[in-house]
């Protein structure tokens, strides 16, 4: 509602507001799926929602096509 209203593309709204993301934990690649998995059985929603890789900095929202350096 809040981007439509404000006329925002995905790239600006992302950039700009809290986009329902959430609560981040940062783990090793080997446990990321045990650490959600954790979560869930606590009753907290979680997903493993990427990965950190060496190269360039940047945030790549995949589904979306938008990409932060």
């Amino acid at each position: 509602f809040i981007q439509q209203q404000a006329g925002q593309d995905d790239r600006e709204a992302y950039s700009t507001l809290n986009m329902g993301a959430g609560f981040a934990i940062f783990v090793k690649a080997d446990d990321a799926e045990r650490t959600a998995q954790i979560a869930r059985d606590c009753g907290i929603e979680a997903w493993v929602a990427g990965t950190v890789e060496a190269g360039e900095k940047q945030l790549l929202i995949e589904p979306l096509g938008v990409r932060f350096s």
